[in-house]
């Protein structure tokens, strides 16, 4: 299988990537700092098992915190987000580096740092794309970076925002803001609990080369 192929198929699952392989084929990634090899019918353990000989795990990266999303940049190289801590992660060759950025994110119940893309075009442009819930409540230009919250009420009314930033191969700084949408800070039971959940957040550019938003419902049911 290519390399490329077995990148197609990465998934991103609470730290672990889940590698495809051919049957009898070890997996194998530059990334990984540790292993795991497949064992069917087992049950039980710290980690993942799998059932299917054809599939093998390989926990790549260690020390994330609710990584939600993850986009390759280049060979050995790729961001992971994470949710509460507004923190973009970078990784290259196995380790992960500084933080590309530090967002002053609301991670109540289903909001934070939730969706990155690149733009098609990255290695000349360095543009990526962030779908996150705001606080507000940060430092710098617009309290955009920084310290984070779970408190709920503690949000614009329009804090769900996609943003593009420029990856200068140490950092990101952010460029222009793209989309703001609503997340509910509206009492939605009859016990006056904020519900923060629905938030959804993956984001994609398509073959047309536009960028696709997916947001929820914001529990705002019907």
């Amino acid at each position: 299988m290519s390399r490329l192929s077995i990148l197609s198929t990465v998934v991103l699952l609470a730290g672990t990537l889940l590698v495809a392989c051919e049957p009898g084929e070890s997996p194998s990634a530059p990334s990984a700092v540790g292993s795991q090899p497949a064992s069917p019918g087992a049950g039980g353990g710290s980690g993942p098992t799998m059932t299917d000989d054809a599939l093998g795990v390989e926990t790549a990266i260690e020390g994330l915190t609710e990584p939600t999303a993850v986009a390759f940049i280049g060979k050995d190289e790729f961001f992971v987000t994470e949710k509460s801590t507004g923190l973009v992660q970078h990784v290259k060759d196995g380790e992960l580096t500084d933080p590309a950025i530090d967002l002053a994110v609301n991670y109540f119940d289903e909001r934070g740092l939730l969706g990155i893309a690149v733009h098609p075009d990255f290695g000349e442009n360095g543009y990526v794309y962030l779908y996150w819930t705001a606080s507000g409540e940060g430092d710098g230009d617009d309290g955009m970076l920084g310290p984070d919250t779970d408190e709920e009420r503690a949000l614009p009314d329009l804090a769900n925002r996609v943003d593009r930033f420029t990856w200068d191969g140490g950092a990101l700084t952010w460029d222009k803001n793209l989309l703001q949408l609503r997340s509910n800070t509206l009492d939605t039971d009859t016990s006056g609990r904020v519900r923060g959940n629905h938030d959804a957040g993956p984001i994609v550019f398509g073959q047309d080369g536009k960028l696709y938003t997916v947001i929820g419902d914001q529990n705002l049911r019907g």
